[in-house]
């Protein structure tokens, strides 16, 4: 299996996107430097700049021949990435620079995969990667029992739309198999990059974001934040408590601001982030927020939460959220997330450096150090191991930001 036909295929299943692409380069690059004049114009001669507009690029283009990914003693450049990414897709992406970064990530998450899983089945002597993965996934991960199979339908009876479990049963095998090997094989490719020592970086875009929403630390803080969540998705709630983490080490340098992107999948979504407006009418934005993460937004009221906040006032939060107030403000965040070419949750901009996706503190307090200028902001090495593991070849992707996994209808069993 030649890596155009499997990054094809993977982006032919992933690509509904919306940018299109330039990228960073590190900050006093001279290439990116403007030319002096020799006239004796003076700045005051000059015209003013046009203020930046939400989502315009903010600096030039990363070179091709930057590494990308370090696999062993492989280097993988910027170039042969964009040449593994179709037409189509590039015409899918647009204008905005997130969406070709996204598609150039996940391009190279699975050529990265092809080049480690190709290595193993040539020392192995087996023939291809299908082969591979047959004997060492689908072959050695057992079905789920008969008392796993029926502890997961008594655990999410409330979801089995008042089935019994015979009618749900046959379906339910077979997703619980299937989450099963998806997961051993998210964990063997890991291992398998940890062994080979794999990093890589895309560079990251650099866009301006209107740092406006609730926020915490001084507003001419060198680094700002910016976050668009939805409370109801399990990533951002990780990536909540790692930007407050990071905001807390560095209070004078960091200032944190949180937007929000509400997905159509998560119901209860637009309304806890009503609640935490309402609560940051308050002062209580930073009380509340972690209490909308950690519970079940669908069981519990947003307004039994706000009891637990000390001194925050339920019935003034209760009136705010009568009053829909602040659902302008988040309809404004969604229009402004789709401008930027956002399609999930958590999208984390620093200094206008995009992060998709949860990542680690480290990653963050690297990318604050790289704009305070503490370290160097290099784009290509070393690098840090991606977190995200893209599903086997050939498999459907999964829902992004799952708040509970699929259950099978009965339709569906039957069918099955």
């Amino acid at each position: 299996m030649k890596p155009r036909r499997l990054a094809s295929s993977a982006l032919a299943l992933a690509v509904v996107l919306g940018g299109a692409g330039v990228l960073a380069t590190p900050p006093g690059d001279p290439a990116a430097a403007p030319i002096a004049s020799e006239a004796t114009e003076t700045a005051s001669d000059r015209p003013a700049a046009p203020a930046a507009r939400e989502g315009d690029v903010l600096e030039a283009r990363a070179p091709a021949d930057t590494v990308v990914a370090i696999i062993g003693e492989r280097r993988v450049t910027l170039a042969e990435v964009d040449a593994l990414v179709p037409a189509d897709a590039r015409r899918s992406v647009g204008r905005s620079p997130l969406g070709l970064h996204q598609v150039r990530g996940e391009v190279l998450d699975m050529l990265v995969m092809e080049i480690l899983l190709q290595r193993l089945a040539d020392q192995r002597g087996l023939d291809g990667i299908d082969a591979l993965v047959r004997r060492e996934i689908d072959d050695a991960v057992p079905p789920p029992s008969h008392a796993e199979v029926l502890a997961f339908y008594e655990d999410n009876r409330h979801r089995m739309q008042g089935q019994p479990f015979e009618a749900m049963r046959d379906g339910l095998v077979l997703m619980l198999h299937d989450r099963a090997k998806r997961q051993a094989f998210a964990a063997w490719i890991d291992r398998l990059k940890a062994e080979a020592g794999v990093r890589v970086r895309i560079p990251e875009p650099r866009v301006h974001v209107d740092a406006v929403g609730p926020a915490r630390g001084p507003a001419e803080a060198p680094v700002t934040i910016v976050v668009f969540l939805d409370y109801e998705c399990p990533f951002c709630a990780k990536s909540f408590k790692a930007l407050e983490l990071v905001q807390r080490s560095f209070p004078s340098d960091v200032r944190l601001v949180v937007r929000d992107l509400p997905l159509p999948s998560h119901p209860n979504a637009a309304r806890a982030a009503e609640a935490a407006r309402c609560a940051a009418e308050q002062d209580q934005f930073w009380g509340l927020s972690p209490l909308l993460f950690a519970a079940r937004l669908d069981l519990t009221p947003v307004t039994t939460l706000a009891r637990q906040v000390r001194g925050l006032d339920v019935a003034a939060l209760e009136a705010c959220l009568d009053s829909g107030r602040h659902r302008d403000a988040i309809r404004k965040d969604v229009a402004a997330a789709e401008r930027l070419g956002i399609d999930g949750t958590p999208t984390v901009f620093v200094n206008g450096r995009v992060v998709a996706g949860a990542v680690s503190v480290g990653t963050y307090r690297t990318m604050v150090d790289e704009e305070m200028g503490r370290v160097p902001l290099k784009l290509d090495a070393p690098l840090e191991a991606r977190a995200a593991t893209p599903p086997p070849p050939q498999a459907a992707p999964e829902a992004p930001t799952p708040a509970e996994p699929p259950v099978p209808t009965p339709a569906e069993t039957a069918a099955d």
